[in-house]
């Protein structure tokens, strides 16, 4: 598992690699949350096939996201958190060639709230109770509901 320091380092890497173009919306984001564990919840996210998402076209940044059972694994007072089966993997481009590929501990969070303004996403495990939130999915994932990905209730 990597360290603390480690892991906050790939997050900002991500987002600053973002940062050369102010005139998208990045889905990068930093935000360090304190969690408590669940477990004792059967509830599971299943991703059908590997998804890969990426800031523009052509990328300055992505993330690829494991097919497999994604296990609720720790809750704040807005979102669910589940562990991916395998690290998520993210990836920085230079002129749409993959540059730099780093894997992280990891997995999705999931509003609670369906009113939430960044109801999914990505983060990357920094020890103990803090996992750091570091990619938004949007409307266009949660719409991919039931064919590419799915909730156990």
């Amino acid at each position: 598992m990597p360290t603390t320091i480690t892991t906050r380092l790939l997050a900002v890497t991500l987002v600053f690699s973002t940062l050369g173009c102010a005139s998208y919306f990045s889905p990068a984001l930093l935000d360090s949350r304190i969690v408590t564990p669940i477990s004792r919840d059967s509830r599971v996210l299943s991703i059908k096939e590997p998804m890969v998402w990426y800031d523009t076209n052509p990328p300055k940044v992505g993330i690829l996201f494991p097919a497999g059972d994604y296990p609720l694994v720790a809750e704040d007072s807005e979102y669910l958190f589940y562990s991916a089966p395998k690290d998520i993997e993210m990836r920085t481009f230079s002129n749409g060639n993959l540059t730099e590929k780093r894997a992280s501990p990891g997995g999705m969070f999931i509003a609670k709230s369906s009113f939430s303004t960044e109801p999914a996403g990505a983060y990357v495990d920094e020890g103990g109770n803090s996992f750091l939130r570091i990619w938004r999915l949007g409307r266009e994932f949660l719409d991919m509901r039931g064919s590419k990905w799915e909730l156990s209730e």
